[in-house]
């Protein structure tokens, strides 16, 4: 292993703990503007995760808009993933 490189464990905590701020985020939207996963297609969906993964790649990481476009790409992910259980 190279000692320069962080190592990165996945533990449930971990994980739980970077996941949070997603589920706020997408909880509090659906507050504000209503259910639109049931509006958007899935390939919508995922066009819109292209979009902001493309924007995402062109941002330093220390721009602040960084992590929301991840986190925007992960509840967009996650609305697949739920309407993926419905069918």
């Amino acid at each position: 292993m190279n000692k320069d490189k962080k190592e990165y464990t996945v533990t449930k905590q971990k994980y739980l703990k970077a996941i949070k701020p997603c589920l706020e985020l997408a909880v509090s939207r659906n507050k504000r503007y209503g259910n639109s996963i049931d509006i958007l297609w899935d390939s919508s969906i995922l066009d819109l995760v292209l979009m902001k993964l493309i924007r995402t790649k062109e941002l330093p990481r220390n721009d602040p808009k960084y992590l929301d476009e991840i986190i925007d790409s992960i509840n967009y992910l996650v609305y697949v993933l739920i309407r993926s259980d419905k069918k």
